[in-house]
Protein backbone atom coordinates (compact mmCIF):
# COMPACT_ATOMS: atom_id res chain seq x y z
CA UNK A 1 0.00 0.00 0.00
CA UNK A 2 1.35 3.35 -0.83
CA UNK A 3 1.42 6.50 1.40
CA UNK A 4 -1.50 8.39 -0.66
CA UNK A 5 -3.62 5.31 0.12
CA UNK A 6 -2.53 5.42 3.79
CA UNK A 7 -2.95 9.30 4.20
CA UNK A 8 -6.62 9.23 2.17
CA UNK A 9 -8.19 6.21 2.47
CA UNK A 10 -6.95 4.23 5.28
CA UNK A 11 -5.75 7.06 7.88
CA UNK A 12 -2.72 7.45 9.09
CA UNK A 13 -0.51 4.09 9.69
CA UNK A 14 -0.81 2.17 12.80
CA UNK A 15 3.11 1.75 12.77
CA UNK A 16 5.79 2.28 10.18
CA UNK A 17 7.59 -0.44 9.21
CA UNK A 18 11.08 -0.46 11.02
CA UNK A 19 14.02 -2.56 11.61
CA UNK A 20 13.58 -5.80 13.99
CA UNK A 21 15.42 -4.64 16.75
CA UNK A 22 14.07 -5.37 20.48
CA UNK A 23 13.00 -2.03 21.02
CA UNK A 24 11.18 -1.18 17.84
CA UNK A 25 7.95 0.36 17.67
CA UNK A 26 6.95 -2.86 15.88
CA UNK A 27 8.36 -5.14 18.05
CA UNK A 28 6.52 -4.27 20.84
CA UNK A 29 3.31 -4.04 18.81
CA UNK A 30 3.70 -7.28 17.41
CA UNK A 31 4.54 -8.70 21.11
CA UNK A 32 1.37 -7.00 22.81
CA UNK A 33 -0.74 -8.61 20.07
CA UNK A 34 0.86 -12.07 20.18
CA UNK A 35 0.68 -11.51 24.08
CA UNK A 36 -2.95 -10.88 24.05
CA UNK A 37 -3.79 -13.33 21.23
CA UNK A 38 -1.99 -15.88 23.55
CA UNK A 39 -3.67 -14.97 26.96
CA UNK A 40 -7.19 -15.02 25.12
CA UNK A 41 -7.28 -18.60 23.58
CA UNK A 42 -5.10 -19.95 26.62
CA UNK A 43 -7.79 -18.90 28.84
CA UNK A 44 -10.80 -20.10 26.50
CA UNK A 45 -9.28 -23.41 26.41
CA UNK A 46 -8.61 -23.91 30.10
CA UNK A 47 -12.60 -22.86 30.32
CA UNK A 48 -13.91 -24.62 27.33
CA UNK A 49 -11.77 -27.92 28.20
CA UNK A 50 -12.65 -28.41 24.56
CA UNK A 51 -11.91 -32.03 22.56
CA UNK A 52 -11.57 -30.11 18.81
CA UNK A 53 -10.33 -26.54 18.05
CA UNK A 54 -11.96 -25.13 14.58
CA UNK A 55 -9.77 -22.49 13.17
CA UNK A 56 -11.65 -20.11 10.80
CA UNK A 57 -9.35 -19.76 7.95
CA UNK A 58 -7.13 -18.11 6.91
CA UNK A 59 -5.64 -15.77 9.54
CA UNK A 60 -7.21 -18.22 12.57
CA UNK A 61 -4.62 -20.82 11.05
CA UNK A 62 -1.71 -18.80 10.78
CA UNK A 63 -2.45 -17.35 14.38
CA UNK A 64 -2.49 -20.46 15.89
CA UNK A 65 0.81 -22.06 14.50
CA UNK A 66 2.39 -18.10 15.12
CA UNK A 67 1.03 -18.98 18.81
CA UNK A 68 2.09 -22.56 18.67
CA UNK A 69 5.98 -22.24 17.45
CA UNK A 70 6.79 -19.46 19.82
CA UNK A 71 8.65 -19.91 22.89
CA UNK A 72 7.28 -17.29 24.87
CA UNK A 73 3.88 -18.06 24.34
CA UNK A 74 2.09 -20.03 27.12
CA UNK A 75 -0.50 -21.93 24.54
CA UNK A 76 -0.18 -25.68 24.38
CA UNK A 77 -2.53 -27.53 22.38
CA UNK A 78 -2.02 -31.12 20.27
CA UNK A 79 -2.21 -30.36 16.36
CA UNK A 80 -3.69 -33.29 16.36
CA UNK A 81 -7.17 -31.86 18.22
CA UNK A 82 -7.20 -28.92 15.45
CA UNK A 83 -9.07 -28.87 12.12
CA UNK A 84 -9.13 -26.27 9.55
CA UNK A 85 -12.63 -25.01 9.17
CA UNK A 86 -12.74 -25.51 5.48
CA UNK A 87 -11.92 -29.68 5.76
CA UNK A 88 -15.12 -30.10 8.39
CA UNK A 89 -16.50 -32.10 5.86
CA UNK A 90 -13.26 -33.87 5.17
CA UNK A 91 -14.33 -36.03 8.46
CA UNK A 92 -17.55 -38.14 8.56
CA UNK A 93 -20.17 -36.93 11.15
CA UNK A 94 -19.78 -39.60 14.08
CA UNK A 95 -16.09 -37.87 14.05
CA UNK A 96 -17.85 -34.89 15.78
CA UNK A 97 -20.45 -36.72 18.07
CA UNK A 98 -19.73 -36.25 21.90
CA UNK A 99 -16.71 -33.82 21.28
CA UNK A 100 -16.59 -30.59 22.97
CA UNK A 101 -15.62 -28.10 20.33
CA UNK A 102 -14.02 -24.46 20.26
CA UNK A 103 -13.86 -22.30 17.14
CA UNK A 104 -11.57 -19.69 17.02
CA UNK A 105 -11.68 -16.83 14.97
CA UNK A 106 -9.57 -13.64 15.35
CA UNK A 107 -11.87 -10.92 14.12
CA UNK A 108 -15.89 -11.06 13.58
CA UNK A 109 -17.59 -7.91 11.81
CA UNK A 110 -21.14 -9.62 11.06
CA UNK A 111 -20.01 -13.03 11.27
CA UNK A 112 -20.72 -14.75 7.95
CA UNK A 113 -17.42 -16.44 8.41
CA UNK A 114 -18.47 -18.28 11.87
CA UNK A 115 -21.97 -18.70 10.10
CA UNK A 116 -20.60 -20.98 7.69
CA UNK A 117 -19.09 -23.05 10.12
CA UNK A 118 -21.83 -23.05 12.39
CA UNK A 119 -23.84 -23.85 9.12
CA UNK A 120 -21.67 -26.83 8.52
CA UNK A 121 -21.94 -28.45 11.45
CA UNK A 122 -25.54 -28.12 11.98
CA UNK A 123 -25.54 -30.91 9.06
CA UNK A 124 -24.34 -33.44 10.54
CA UNK A 125 -25.45 -36.49 12.28
CA UNK A 126 -27.07 -34.81 15.72
CA UNK A 127 -26.68 -31.55 14.62
CA UNK A 128 -28.43 -30.33 17.33
CA UNK A 129 -25.97 -31.81 20.13
CA UNK A 130 -23.01 -30.97 18.02
CA UNK A 131 -24.10 -27.30 18.58
CA UNK A 132 -25.05 -27.51 22.21
CA UNK A 133 -21.34 -28.46 22.62
CA UNK A 134 -19.91 -25.49 20.95
CA UNK A 135 -18.54 -22.22 21.99
CA UNK A 136 -17.23 -19.04 19.72
CA UNK A 137 -13.74 -17.54 20.38
CA UNK A 138 -13.37 -14.36 19.00
CA UNK A 139 -10.60 -12.06 19.31
CA UNK A 140 -12.20 -8.80 18.45
CA UNK A 141 -15.27 -7.94 17.43
CA UNK A 142 -16.76 -5.04 15.72
CA UNK A 143 -19.79 -3.09 17.04
CA UNK A 144 -21.80 -4.39 14.33
CA UNK A 145 -21.77 -7.98 15.23
CA UNK A 146 -24.06 -7.77 17.85
CA UNK A 147 -26.67 -5.37 16.13
CA UNK A 148 -29.51 -6.76 13.40
CA UNK A 149 -27.10 -7.34 10.66
CA UNK A 150 -25.22 -9.54 12.16
CA UNK A 151 -25.55 -13.31 10.65
CA UNK A 152 -27.35 -16.18 12.64
CA UNK A 153 -24.68 -17.73 15.24
CA UNK A 154 -27.40 -20.57 15.67
CA UNK A 155 -27.55 -20.12 19.62
CA UNK A 156 -23.97 -20.69 20.14
CA UNK A 157 -22.51 -19.04 22.94
CA UNK A 158 -19.72 -16.42 22.16
CA UNK A 159 -16.85 -15.22 23.98
CA UNK A 160 -14.60 -12.61 22.90
CA UNK A 161 -11.45 -10.36 24.08
CA UNK A 162 -12.56 -7.08 22.58
CA UNK A 163 -15.82 -5.97 22.07
CA UNK A 164 -17.88 -3.66 20.50
CA UNK A 165 -14.90 -1.71 18.29
CA UNK A 166 -15.80 1.05 16.02
CA UNK A 167 -14.39 0.68 12.76
CA UNK A 168 -11.52 2.53 12.72
CA UNK A 169 -10.53 0.84 16.16
CA UNK A 170 -11.49 -2.79 14.16
CA UNK A 171 -9.24 -2.04 11.67
CA UNK A 172 -6.15 -0.95 13.80
CA UNK A 173 -6.44 -4.19 15.53
CA UNK A 174 -6.85 -5.79 12.18
CA UNK A 175 -3.48 -4.33 11.20
CA UNK A 176 -1.88 -5.55 14.46
CA UNK A 177 -2.32 -8.84 14.04
CA UNK A 178 -1.43 -8.87 10.15
CA UNK A 179 1.99 -6.72 11.41
CA UNK A 180 2.40 -9.81 14.39
CA UNK A 181 1.71 -12.60 12.33
CA UNK A 182 4.81 -10.73 9.55
CA UNK A 183 7.07 -10.50 12.17
CA UNK A 184 6.20 -14.33 13.32
CA UNK A 185 7.40 -14.86 9.36
CA UNK A 186 4.19 -14.56 6.84
CA UNK A 187 0.69 -15.30 6.58
CA UNK A 188 1.98 -17.98 4.09
CA UNK A 189 3.17 -19.76 7.13
CA UNK A 190 0.08 -21.42 8.08
CA UNK A 191 -1.25 -24.83 8.21
CA UNK A 192 -1.66 -25.57 4.40
CA UNK A 193 1.61 -25.58 2.47
CA UNK A 194 4.40 -28.15 2.45
CA UNK A 195 7.31 -26.25 4.25
CA UNK A 196 11.24 -27.17 4.37
CA UNK A 197 14.18 -24.78 5.95
CA UNK A 198 17.33 -23.92 4.60
CA UNK A 199 19.93 -22.41 6.51
CA UNK A 200 22.35 -20.21 4.39
CA UNK A 201 26.15 -20.99 4.19
CA UNK A 202 27.00 -18.08 1.83
CA UNK A 203 25.08 -14.81 1.37
CA UNK A 204 21.61 -13.96 0.52
CA UNK A 205 22.47 -13.04 -3.14
CA UNK A 206 24.17 -15.85 -3.63
CA UNK A 207 21.50 -18.60 -2.73
CA UNK A 208 18.83 -15.74 -5.07
CA UNK A 209 21.56 -16.48 -7.99
CA UNK A 210 21.24 -20.47 -7.52
CA UNK A 211 17.38 -20.13 -7.52
CA UNK A 212 17.91 -18.40 -10.39
CA UNK A 213 19.07 -21.40 -12.49
CA UNK A 214 15.51 -21.69 -14.36
CA UNK A 215 13.39 -20.10 -12.73
CA UNK A 216 12.19 -15.93 -12.38
CA UNK A 217 12.98 -14.77 -8.85
CA UNK A 218 11.56 -11.37 -7.70
CA UNK A 219 12.43 -9.61 -3.79
CA UNK A 220 11.43 -7.63 -1.61
CA UNK A 221 10.67 -7.05 1.89
CA UNK A 222 7.52 -7.57 4.32
CA UNK A 223 5.92 -4.89 6.47
CA UNK A 224 8.08 -6.45 9.28
CA UNK A 225 11.55 -5.72 7.18
CA UNK A 226 11.74 -9.62 6.23
CA UNK A 227 13.09 -11.04 3.18
CA UNK A 228 11.13 -12.32 0.84
CA UNK A 229 11.81 -14.21 -2.96
CA UNK A 230 8.80 -15.37 -5.51
CA UNK A 231 10.51 -17.96 -7.48
CA UNK A 232 8.17 -18.35 -10.41
CA UNK A 233 8.10 -21.07 -12.80
CA UNK A 234 7.59 -20.39 -16.50
CA UNK A 235 5.05 -22.89 -18.45
CA UNK A 236 7.02 -22.48 -21.43
CA UNK A 237 9.78 -24.64 -19.54
CA UNK A 238 9.42 -28.47 -20.14
CA UNK A 239 11.38 -28.75 -17.98
CA UNK A 240 8.86 -27.58 -15.25
CA UNK A 241 5.83 -29.38 -17.07
CA UNK A 242 3.53 -30.94 -13.66
CA UNK A 243 3.20 -35.00 -13.97
CA UNK A 244 0.21 -35.38 -15.79
CA UNK A 245 -0.29 -38.80 -14.90
CA UNK A 246 -0.30 -38.38 -10.87
CA UNK A 247 -2.69 -35.93 -11.16
CA UNK A 248 -6.81 -35.92 -11.83
CA UNK A 249 -7.32 -37.05 -15.48
CA UNK A 250 -8.36 -33.69 -17.02
CA UNK A 251 -6.71 -31.06 -14.54
CA UNK A 252 -5.33 -27.80 -16.15
CA UNK A 253 -1.81 -27.79 -15.63
CA UNK A 254 -1.13 -24.59 -17.86
CA UNK A 255 -1.87 -20.76 -17.28
CA UNK A 256 -2.05 -21.98 -13.32
CA UNK A 257 0.59 -20.68 -10.47
CA UNK A 258 3.75 -22.44 -10.13
CA UNK A 259 6.09 -21.45 -8.02
CA UNK A 260 7.89 -21.18 -4.58
CA UNK A 261 7.91 -18.79 -1.70
CA UNK A 262 11.36 -18.14 0.57
CA UNK A 263 10.45 -16.34 3.87
CA UNK A 264 12.72 -15.30 6.13
CA UNK A 265 12.46 -16.36 9.23
CA UNK A 266 15.23 -14.88 11.34
CA UNK A 267 19.15 -14.88 11.19
CA UNK A 268 20.19 -17.23 8.38
CA UNK A 269 17.23 -19.74 8.35
CA UNK A 270 14.57 -19.67 5.47
CA UNK A 271 11.21 -21.33 5.23
CA UNK A 272 10.71 -22.74 1.78
CA UNK A 273 7.12 -22.87 0.64
CA UNK A 274 6.72 -24.63 -2.66
CA UNK A 275 2.83 -23.87 -4.71
CA UNK A 276 1.09 -25.18 -7.26
CA UNK A 277 -2.51 -25.19 -7.75
CA UNK A 278 -3.59 -26.96 -10.78
CA UNK A 279 -7.81 -26.78 -11.46
CA UNK A 280 -9.29 -30.08 -11.52
CA UNK A 281 -12.62 -31.34 -13.52
CA UNK A 282 -15.77 -31.58 -11.31
CA UNK A 283 -16.60 -35.45 -11.68
CA UNK A 284 -18.47 -38.18 -9.99
CA UNK A 285 -15.79 -39.71 -8.34
CA UNK A 286 -14.00 -36.62 -7.89
CA UNK A 287 -10.75 -38.91 -8.46
CA UNK A 288 -10.21 -42.58 -8.24
CA UNK A 289 -6.60 -42.24 -6.78
CA UNK A 290 -4.06 -44.99 -6.54
CA UNK A 291 -3.45 -46.99 -3.98
CA UNK A 292 -0.48 -45.24 -2.54
CA UNK A 293 -2.20 -41.86 -3.02
CA UNK A 294 -4.93 -42.90 -0.78
CA UNK A 295 -2.78 -44.27 1.60
CA UNK A 296 -0.87 -40.64 1.54
CA UNK A 297 -4.24 -38.98 1.65
CA UNK A 298 -6.57 -40.81 3.30
CA UNK A 299 -10.39 -41.05 2.32
CA UNK A 300 -11.20 -37.97 3.18
CA UNK A 301 -8.96 -36.32 0.14
CA UNK A 302 -12.01 -38.00 -1.87
CA UNK A 303 -15.71 -36.96 -0.13
CA UNK A 304 -14.93 -33.45 -1.54
CA UNK A 305 -14.01 -31.16 -4.24
CA UNK A 306 -12.22 -29.01 -2.01
CA UNK A 307 -10.64 -32.36 -0.53
CA UNK A 308 -9.34 -33.43 -4.12
CA UNK A 309 -8.17 -30.04 -4.79
CA UNK A 310 -5.93 -29.65 -2.06
CA UNK A 311 -4.83 -32.83 -2.21
CA UNK A 312 -4.14 -32.51 -6.13
CA UNK A 313 -2.20 -29.40 -4.83
CA UNK A 314 0.32 -31.12 -2.50
CA UNK A 315 1.39 -33.21 -4.98
CA UNK A 316 2.07 -30.50 -7.45
CA UNK A 317 4.02 -28.65 -4.29
CA UNK A 318 6.35 -32.01 -4.24
CA UNK A 319 6.95 -31.58 -8.26
CA UNK A 320 7.72 -27.52 -7.14
CA UNK A 321 10.25 -28.97 -4.48
CA UNK A 322 12.45 -31.13 -6.39
CA UNK A 323 12.90 -28.17 -9.37
CA UNK A 324 13.94 -25.93 -6.12
CA UNK A 325 15.76 -28.52 -4.05
CA UNK A 326 17.74 -29.33 -7.77
CA UNK A 327 18.78 -25.93 -8.20
CA UNK A 328 20.27 -25.30 -4.63
CA UNK A 329 21.94 -28.27 -4.86
CA UNK A 330 23.38 -27.59 -8.05
CA UNK A 331 25.06 -24.91 -6.81
CA UNK A 332 27.18 -26.61 -4.72
CA UNK A 333 27.37 -27.46 -0.82
CA UNK A 334 28.79 -24.08 -0.18
CA UNK A 335 25.16 -22.19 -0.26
CA UNK A 336 22.71 -23.43 1.94
CA UNK A 337 22.20 -26.49 3.97
CA UNK A 338 18.91 -27.93 3.61
CA UNK A 339 16.90 -29.45 6.48
CA UNK A 340 13.67 -31.61 6.07
CA UNK A 341 10.79 -31.72 8.85
CA UNK A 342 10.05 -34.51 11.22
CA UNK A 343 7.30 -36.44 11.47
CA UNK A 344 6.35 -34.60 15.01
CA UNK A 345 8.35 -32.44 16.80
CA UNK A 346 9.47 -34.73 18.99
CA UNK A 347 11.19 -36.35 15.95
CA UNK A 348 12.00 -33.24 14.81
CA UNK A 349 15.83 -32.42 14.54
CA UNK A 350 15.61 -29.18 13.41
CA UNK A 351 13.69 -26.38 15.84
CA UNK A 352 10.98 -28.50 16.68
CA UNK A 353 10.25 -28.43 13.05
CA UNK A 354 7.62 -31.14 11.85
CA UNK A 355 4.68 -31.49 9.55
CA UNK A 356 1.97 -31.92 11.98
CA UNK A 357 0.23 -28.12 11.28
CA UNK A 358 -0.28 -29.93 7.91
CA UNK A 359 -3.09 -32.21 9.73
CA UNK A 360 -5.53 -29.41 10.17
CA UNK A 361 -6.02 -28.96 5.94
CA UNK A 362 -5.36 -32.42 5.79
CA UNK A 363 -7.12 -34.21 8.63
CA UNK A 364 -6.28 -37.94 7.19
CA UNK A 365 -2.76 -37.23 5.88
CA UNK A 366 -0.31 -39.91 6.71
CA UNK A 367 2.32 -37.69 8.06
CA UNK A 368 5.00 -41.22 7.56
CA UNK A 369 4.26 -41.30 4.26
CA UNK A 370 4.35 -37.50 3.70
CA UNK A 371 7.52 -37.77 5.23
CA UNK A 372 8.90 -40.56 2.89
CA UNK A 373 7.82 -38.64 -0.63
CA UNK A 374 9.77 -35.85 1.03
CA UNK A 375 12.70 -37.76 1.61
CA UNK A 376 12.58 -39.29 -2.15
CA UNK A 377 11.88 -35.47 -3.57
CA UNK A 378 15.04 -34.35 -1.92
CA UNK A 379 17.32 -37.53 -2.81
CA UNK A 380 16.14 -36.99 -6.37
CA UNK A 381 16.90 -33.51 -6.06
CA UNK A 382 20.63 -33.83 -4.83
CA UNK A 383 21.57 -36.73 -6.97
CA UNK A 384 20.07 -34.38 -10.36
CA UNK A 385 21.68 -31.57 -8.98
CA UNK A 386 25.04 -32.95 -8.80
CA UNK A 387 24.66 -33.63 -11.98
CA UNK A 388 24.24 -30.09 -13.11
CA UNK A 389 26.80 -28.36 -11.40
CA UNK A 390 29.54 -28.71 -14.51
CA UNK A 391 26.87 -27.59 -16.63
CA UNK A 392 26.24 -23.21 -17.86
CA UNK A 393 22.64 -22.73 -17.91
CA UNK A 394 21.01 -19.50 -18.55
CA UNK A 395 20.16 -17.65 -15.87
CA UNK A 396 15.83 -16.58 -15.33
CA UNK A 397 15.38 -13.32 -14.26
CA UNK A 398 15.43 -10.97 -10.96
CA UNK A 399 13.68 -8.10 -9.91
CA UNK A 400 14.14 -6.21 -6.35
CA UNK A 401 11.52 -3.21 -7.27
CA UNK A 402 12.01 -0.37 -4.34
CA UNK A 403 9.07 -1.33 -1.75
CA UNK A 404 7.35 2.04 -2.52
CA UNK A 405 6.56 0.80 -6.13
CA UNK A 406 5.81 -2.40 -5.64
CA UNK A 407 3.58 -1.32 -2.68
CA UNK A 408 1.76 1.11 -5.11
CA UNK A 409 1.56 -1.70 -8.39
CA UNK A 410 -0.23 -4.30 -5.31
CA UNK A 411 -2.51 -1.56 -4.46
CA UNK A 412 -3.61 -0.99 -8.45
CA UNK A 413 -3.68 -4.77 -9.23
CA UNK A 414 -6.33 -5.13 -6.05
CA UNK A 415 -8.14 -1.96 -7.44
CA UNK A 416 -8.37 -3.99 -11.09
CA UNK A 417 -9.47 -7.22 -9.44
CA UNK A 418 -12.30 -5.35 -7.11
CA UNK A 419 -13.41 -3.33 -10.36
CA UNK A 420 -13.53 -6.38 -12.64
CA UNK A 421 -15.39 -8.30 -9.61
CA UNK A 422 -17.82 -4.95 -9.57
CA UNK A 423 -18.41 -4.97 -13.39
CA UNK A 424 -19.86 -8.46 -13.38
CA UNK A 425 -21.67 -7.82 -10.33
CA UNK A 426 -23.56 -5.23 -12.45
CA UNK A 427 -23.69 -7.03 -15.34
CA UNK A 428 -25.24 -9.86 -14.02
CA UNK A 429 -27.81 -7.59 -12.06
CA UNK A 430 -29.02 -6.03 -15.30
CA UNK A 431 -30.22 -9.19 -16.91
CA UNK A 432 -31.13 -10.43 -13.35
CA UNK A 433 -32.42 -8.10 -10.77
CA UNK A 434 -32.51 -10.95 -8.45
CA UNK A 435 -29.53 -12.67 -8.95
CA UNK A 436 -27.12 -12.54 -5.42
CA UNK A 437 -23.13 -12.68 -5.48
CA UNK A 438 -22.38 -16.41 -5.04
CA UNK A 439 -20.15 -17.74 -2.40
CA UNK A 440 -16.75 -17.89 -2.37
CA UNK A 441 -16.50 -14.98 -5.27
CA UNK A 442 -13.37 -14.26 -7.36
CA UNK A 443 -11.43 -13.80 -9.75
CA UNK A 444 -9.03 -16.87 -10.84
CA UNK A 445 -4.82 -16.48 -11.77
CA UNK A 446 -5.17 -16.70 -15.35
CA UNK A 447 -7.87 -14.15 -14.75
CA UNK A 448 -5.33 -11.96 -12.34
CA UNK A 449 -2.23 -12.23 -14.91
CA UNK A 450 -4.25 -10.69 -17.55
CA UNK A 451 -5.05 -7.73 -15.90
CA UNK A 452 -1.35 -7.66 -14.63
CA UNK A 453 -0.36 -7.39 -18.59
CA UNK A 454 -2.91 -4.76 -19.04
CA UNK A 455 -0.67 -2.66 -16.75
CA UNK A 456 2.61 -4.20 -18.07
CA UNK A 457 3.86 -6.36 -15.47
CA UNK A 458 5.84 -9.86 -16.19
CA UNK A 459 4.03 -13.07 -14.94
CA UNK A 460 7.12 -13.10 -12.53
CA UNK A 461 6.38 -9.76 -11.34
CA UNK A 462 2.37 -10.04 -11.11
CA UNK A 463 2.64 -13.47 -9.16
CA UNK A 464 5.35 -11.58 -6.84
CA UNK A 465 2.05 -8.50 -6.29
CA UNK A 466 -0.13 -11.55 -5.03
CA UNK A 467 2.31 -12.74 -2.48
CA UNK A 468 2.47 -9.04 -1.31
CA UNK A 469 -1.04 -8.41 -1.32
CA UNK A 470 -2.12 -11.65 0.65
CA UNK A 471 0.32 -11.27 3.58
CA UNK A 472 -0.60 -7.69 3.74
CA UNK A 473 -4.44 -9.40 4.50
CA UNK A 474 -5.60 -7.47 1.20
CA UNK A 475 -6.28 -10.57 -0.81
CA UNK A 476 -7.82 -14.09 0.13
CA UNK A 477 -7.84 -17.21 -1.71
CA UNK A 478 -11.01 -19.69 -2.16
CA UNK A 479 -12.01 -22.44 -4.77
CA UNK A 480 -14.69 -22.33 -6.54
CA UNK A 481 -16.46 -24.02 -9.36
CA UNK A 482 -16.09 -22.52 -12.71
CA UNK A 483 -16.45 -22.94 -16.46
CA UNK A 484 -13.59 -23.80 -18.58
CA UNK A 485 -12.97 -21.00 -21.49
CA UNK A 486 -12.26 -23.79 -24.00
CA UNK A 487 -15.01 -26.21 -23.81
CA UNK A 488 -17.04 -24.72 -20.75
CA UNK A 489 -16.63 -27.75 -18.78
CA UNK A 490 -17.19 -27.14 -15.08
CA UNK A 491 -13.43 -26.81 -13.35
CA UNK A 492 -12.63 -26.34 -9.76
CA UNK A 493 -10.17 -23.24 -9.37
CA UNK A 494 -8.64 -21.42 -6.72
CA UNK A 495 -10.25 -17.36 -7.25
CA UNK A 496 -8.63 -14.30 -5.36
CA UNK A 497 -10.78 -11.43 -4.25
CA UNK A 498 -10.24 -9.05 -1.54
CA UNK A 499 -10.21 -10.15 1.84
CA UNK A 500 -13.75 -9.04 3.54
CA UNK A 501 -15.99 -6.39 3.12
CA UNK A 502 -13.60 -3.68 4.39
CA UNK A 503 -11.03 -3.97 2.40
CA UNK A 504 -13.71 -3.96 -0.40
CA UNK A 505 -15.30 -0.67 0.31
CA UNK A 506 -11.70 0.77 1.11
CA UNK A 507 -10.56 -0.09 -2.53
CA UNK A 508 -14.07 1.65 -3.57
CA UNK A 509 -13.16 4.69 -1.71
CA UNK A 510 -9.83 5.09 -3.30
CA UNK A 511 -10.89 4.71 -6.76
CA UNK A 512 -13.84 6.95 -6.48
CA UNK A 513 -11.18 9.43 -5.22
CA UNK A 514 -8.31 8.86 -7.07
CA UNK A 515 -9.62 6.97 -10.13
CA UNK A 516 -8.31 3.55 -11.79
CA UNK A 517 -4.81 3.16 -12.70
CA UNK A 518 -3.13 4.25 -16.20
CA UNK A 519 -4.85 2.27 -19.29
CA UNK A 520 -8.23 1.83 -17.57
Amino acid sequence: MNSSVLDTTWGPPVVEALPLSSGSPFRRISDSTKSELDYFLTEEIRDWHPDLLVVVERRGTAILRALLDSPKCSLKWPWSQVISSRVLDQQLPEFYRGKRILIFDDMKRRGSHIHRVLQKLSEFESGASVLANTRVAVFAMHEDATNGSACDDFGVEHRWYLRGLTTEAYRNKRLQIIGMLQESGSLMLDTEHIEIRVRLKGSLPEFVDALRRRANVVAFRSLAGRHNLTVFYDDRDEAHALPEGQLPPGSQLTGIVKKCRVIERGGNEFAVLPISYPSIPDADPMWQMNAEDLALFGEGAQRTPFGAFYATALLAGLSVLEWVLKSVYAAGGDVASVFLPGVSRSEASFGAYSLEHLRVMYPTLSLERLQERLVLADARAAQQGAALRRRSASKGAFEQPDQPTMDSDAWHLLQLIRFSLDETICEERTYDPDWTVPTPFGLSAKDVFRLGERLGFKPWYTSSLFDLLIDNGHLVTHIAPRRRDTDRKLMWTRVFEPDGEMVSDLVRIYTSQHGLPRGF
